[in-house]
Parts: C-alpha cells; structure tokens; sequence
C-alpha cells in the first residue's frame, strides 16, 4: 500500500504542475487514476481470494479431493467461474464512472492507475520459483517439518502473487 500512497502523491503534483491547483479538468483526471489504482486493489484482492490456501474458495476445492478427482475438477470450475465475477464488475463500474468523469481519455488514465504498481507485482512473482527451490532444497536436505511447513507457505504465497 505504501507504492499506491506514494503514486497517489506523485500523481497530485503531477495533476497541479500540468493542470494548476484550480483546474476542475485535473482533478477529475486524478479522480480517474485513483478509481484505476483502487480497482487495481480490489482485482488483486479478490485474486488473492480466490488462489490463497487461506481462504474458502481453495480449501473447498482441496476438500473435494476426498471424494475424488471428479468432483475436484468441477469444484474447480465452478470456483474458476465465480472468481471472474468480482473483476468483471469492478471494471465495469471503473469504466462508466471514469467515462462519466472525463470521457474515454479518462477511462485510459485509469488504465494507467490499474498499472502503476505493475513494477512490484512482476517482481513478486519471481518471487515463487524461489521459494519452490527453496521448498525443495529443504526436502532434500531432510530438515524438519517446521522449516517444510514455513517453505510450502512461502511457495503458496509465491503462487498467489504470480495468480495476481
């Protein structure tokens, strides 16, 4: 959150440098990147949702490995297909607000909202191949449960960061 506050600073001055303090016209283009940059947010939330070991959507589908691989495939589908839900109606309600505000060129400068902290969600995501080698090297070494258990959550993190 600390990118996104700092965007949202950089994007004020850049607002009042270009625009003046006092241009209405600006501000509703800064409006429109800070609806980008919280659709943004809330896309990566319920990404993070719909993917982490932490919540309901995945343990429903790991439960359904009891039954068989029959039932973890269409459990598995159905949860795939409600977790387009949430983003579809995000965007669409970023959309016609941002047009409302400042047309289709507001619409595009939200794009760039959604995009600014795109730097720091690629870099994540390298993140889990490292903690799935590290997850691997500690199996080999033959370390404790505890070190495996601290790897598997650092390789289900990796994970849900390369989903986002």
């Amino acid at each position: 959150y600390v990118a996104n506050a700092i965007f949202l600073v950089l994007a004020a001055v850049i607002v009042i440098l270009l625009f003046g303090a006092d241009s209405t016209d600006g501000w509703k283009l800064y409006g429109c990147v800070v609806i980008g940059l919280v659709t943004g947010v809330l896309i990566g939330k319920g990404t993070e949702y719909f993917t982490s070991f932490d919540y309901g959507p995945t343990i429903s589908i790991k439960d359904r490995a009891r039954t068989g691989p029959a039932t973890v495939i269409i459990q598995g589908m159905g949860v795939g297909m409600i977790s387009t839900v949430l983003p579809t109606i995000v965007l669409a309600v970023a959309i016609v607000a941002c047009a409302a505000l400042a047309s289709s060129y507001g619409v595009a400068v939200s794009a760039v909202g959604m995009l600014a902290t795109l730097a720091i969600s690629l870099s994540t995501d390298a993140y889990g191949p490292i903690a799935d080698n590290a997850g691997g090297l500690a199996e080999m070494a033959h370390f404790g449960k505890e070190v495996r258990d601290k790897t598997d959550s650092l390789d289900a993190l990796g994970n849900t960061t390369a989903a986002i």
